[in-house]
């Protein structure tokens, strides 16, 4: 047996998250992005666009996300304290030298 095909879907100007009309001549239509969501349950792909609302909504939540994963947020602080150390030592270098 093979593997289903996802239904594709093109809900056309509507935005995918606030429903709202991004078409041509509206105030969303400026900062719309193309976008494809799966509905990984129901193999249903939907094609279509969301408003620059929604996008920087979308990118918010997902740097939160990211920021919250163990890994990153360990990598974060370690990349944290790697630019203090550098910086003390900057500062310690620049005024030994002006003591002598």
């Amino acid at each position: 047996m093979g593997k289903s095909k996802a239904l594709n879907i093109y809900v056309g100007d509507m935005c995918l998250r606030c429903s709202g009309d991004t078409a041509f001549g509206t105030e969303k239509f400026i900062n719309r992005i193309p976008v494809e969501t799966q509905e990984s349950c129901d193999h249903v792909k939907f094609n279509g666009y969301m408003c620059g609302d929604c996008v920087s909504e979308a990118e918010d939540e997902w740097e939160e996300w990211i920021q919250n994963i163990p890994p990153v947020r360990e990598m974060k602080i370690k990349m944290e304290q790697q630019l203090v150390r550098q910086a003390v030592e900057t500062y310690s270098r620049t005024f030994e030298g002006d003591k002598e």
